[in-house]
């Protein structure tokens, strides 16, 4: 495989498709970049070669047949608790791999001893639950992969792994899936870019990909009083950066966002206690992350967690009126820099960058999670939280933000 063909997008691959390319034969070596990338890192769960190369000798047929449909020929790695056949497949594009769905932790159907680890920095956390899809990404053997997120489960390992992630408004992409939380949890696009994510998500949500902005966008961005100062410096360096370049940026406040995240919490830890009572025993002989969270919702009252759906509600109102004209709101995804695997606090780390996504699930915003400037070697982000329903905006605007840094391609 020649490196220009590895760094290749999906519109990429699609127009040298369009031109001649084999997918077939970019189907076979990128299958050899997996083998290589999961024996390094960890990260695949299942790979069917057999299935992959029928599915590109089809996908090269309807290229030859001017039959193409619109992701036609594009491998994608999908997160092991994500339903693939219903979102992409009639697209034309097809699974190369599943990936685990977790890290940090065994879920029950991740073979024991998988412990995935962070391409571009491996003593340092690869993220959360869409670990795995964000590690195929960061690898090159995917162009683009699915994820799921409740409390920034792809945000969390988009920034970790340098790569982009959108997890969608409420309902967006369909029913919620079910398991960990209903309420909170959208499947969503990952990809290297955010033309890349648009183009994903227009085939998973039936939509057009959107045209890029007319003019320079309206930023809000959040000046969160709680944040660390360097965490805060991060995100007023972009927001220097992206006015430079002509963005109008305003500072706004969001009303309630701790008490939002709390809320977030009970509502998250209640579903899973309630949808996930029957694997307590199984989850209690596994060194799963959900457990604890099965264990704290079992103490929550039913009062308590339907006064935390009528908190996020309102939280939810007041942010629409704290996006009033705005394009899109940029918010801070992390606590701290990206936490050695091995530091004893990582469990107290991870649950604060949560408390930093959690209220945009509460809400049931878009966040689109995009990647910041590299700072002592390991990758900073932010996240840009739009309107209610508003994913093609709200991927323009990261489109523009892309097109006026050069952030994604520091590392």
């Amino acid at each position: 495989m020649t490196e220009a063909t590895r760094q290749m997008g999906i519109g990429q691959l699609l127009r040298s498709f369009s031109d001649g390319l084999s997918p077939v034969t970019v189907a076979e070596e990128l299958l050899a970049e997996a083998r290589l990338a999961g024996e390094r890192h960890h990260h695949i769960l299942a790979m069917d070669a057999d299935a992959v190369i029928a599915s590109a000798r089809l996908s090269e047929n309807r290229w030859k047949t001017g039959t193409a449909r619109p992701l036609e020929g594009i491998p994608i790695a999908s997160k092991g608790s994500v339903e693939f056949s219903n979102l992409l497949a009639d697209a034309g594009a097809y699974m190369q791999c599943v990936v685990v769905p977790n890290a940090g932790g065994t879920p029950l159907n991740q073979p024991e001893g998988m412990d995935p680890t962070n391409p571009g920095a491996e003593a340092h956390m690869p993220g959360g639950s869409s670990t795995g899809s964000a590690i195929a990404l960061a690898c090159r053997h995917v162009p683009a992969a699915i994820g799921s997120d409740a409390a920034g489960s792809i945000r969390i390992p988009s920034l970790c792994c340098h790569v982009v992630g959108l997890k969608p408004s409420r309902g967006a992409l369909g029913p919620a899936l079910q398991g960990l939380s209903p309420t909170l949890c959208e499947i969503g696009p990952m990809a290297r870019s955010v033309e890349d994510a648009a183009l994903l998500y227009a085939a998973m949500s039936g939509q057009a990909a959107g045209e890029p902005l007319a003019k320079p966008p309206i930023f809000g961005i959040f000046d969160d009083a709680s944040l660390p100062p360097a965490m805060m410096q991060h995100l007023n360096e972009v927001a220097n950066r992206l006015g430079a370049q002509g963005a109008f940026v305003v500072r706004r406040n969001i009303p309630d966002f701790a008490l939002s995240a709390e809320a977030g919490w009970t509502v998250l830890c209640y579903e899973a206690a309630h949808n996930m009572a029957d694997m307590l025993p199984a989850l209690r002989n596994s060194p799963t992350s959900y457990l604890k969270y099965v264990e704290k919702g079992l103490s929550i009252t039913a009062t308590a967690y339907q006064a935390a759906l009528a908190f996020g509600a309102q939280f939810a109102a007041g942010l629409d009126r704290v996006l009033e004209g705005l394009d899109a709101l940029m918010c801070a995804s992390a606590w701290s820099a990206v936490p050695r695997r091995n530091d004893s606090d990582i469990a107290e780390i991870t649950a604060k960058w949560g408390e930093l996504c959690l209220p945009f699930n509460l809400s049931g915003h878009p966040a689109l999670a995009l990647q910041g400037p590299n700072h002592n070697g390991l990758p900073t982000g932010f996240q840009l939280v739009g309107h209610r329903g508003s994913e093609v905006e709200l991927l323009a605007s990261g489109v523009w933000v892309q097109r006026s840094t050069d952030y994604h391609l520091a590392m």
